[in-house]
């Protein structure tokens, strides 16, 4: 009789460990998984801002030109709220900046944004000497 309560014991302690080990799997899992759901954003909002930076859209410093171009590079379903910023050079040696001109394209006006954010870098130049150096902030609606 002792045996037969011994080994219903450690099945039982056999059956519960799986049980625990499969739901920890589960859990850690899931919880990959949404961690990877929006790479195809993300992606997606790092290249169309370096393709704003590559064809020097950012360097014209013109709002509207700006956002007629972002308009043409977004895919259908996207829509976009893009911070440009530009840092005027402060002395000659232009070792110091100072903001002058900031502007915020936001058409994503009463929708909710995905976690996904992209930003840059860039110089624009005049006369073979740095005229702005420029910050530029993407984020991304979907539709």
């Amino acid at each position: 009789m002792k045996g037969i309560i011994f080994t219903t014991d450690a099945l039982l302690a056999t059956l519960a460990f799986f049980i625990i080990l499969t739901a920890s799997f589960y859990i850690k899992s899931q919880t990959q998984a949404d961690n990877f759901g929006n790479l195809h954003l993300s992606k997606a909002v790092n290249d169309i801002l370096t393709v704003l930076n590559k064809n020097r859209t950012l360097e014209t410093v013109d709002k509207t030109v700006i956002s007629d171009i972002l308009i043409q590079v977004l895919p259908p379903s996207m829509n976009a709220s893009l911070r440009v910023q530009y840092f005027k050079c402060s002395n000659q040696q232009c070792d110091s900046f100072s903001l002058d001109k900031e502007f915020l394209i936001n058409n994503c006006i009463g929708k909710s944004f995905e976690p996904s954010l992209a930003k840059t870098s860039f110089l624009t130049f005049e006369s073979n000497r740095v005229s702005y150096f420029g910050l530029a902030e993407l984020g991304v609606c979907l539709l």
